[in-house]
């Protein structure tokens, strides 16, 4: 997939993910999205790779200074420095 596009769509995500319910309106995507990367390999890894993030971002949410490293990370993901 072209890069540019990618970002768009992870911007649109992120966009639906801030707004109130956003989490319920993707729930359903992510769980087939899901669902469909367990079928192969490759999906499995990702998966992998998906949960760690999100538990390295759970972790961050504990303190005042792992917040601020946390919104850091966000600006880099939203500028598209990765």
């Amino acid at each position: 997939m072209n890069n540019k596009f990618k970002k768009v769509i992870n911007r649109i995500f992120l966009f639906i993910l801030a707004m109130p319910f956003g989490i319920p309106l993707l729930a359903p995507f992510f769980i087939i999205y899901g669902i469909y990367l367990y079928t192969f390999p490759e999906g499995r890894e990702k998966l992998k790779n998906y949960f760690t993030i999100f538990v390295e971002c759970l972790n961050l949410l504990k303190t005042k200074s792992g917040r601020k490293e946390l919104i850091l990370k966000m600006k880099l993901f939203w500028a598209g420095k990765n």
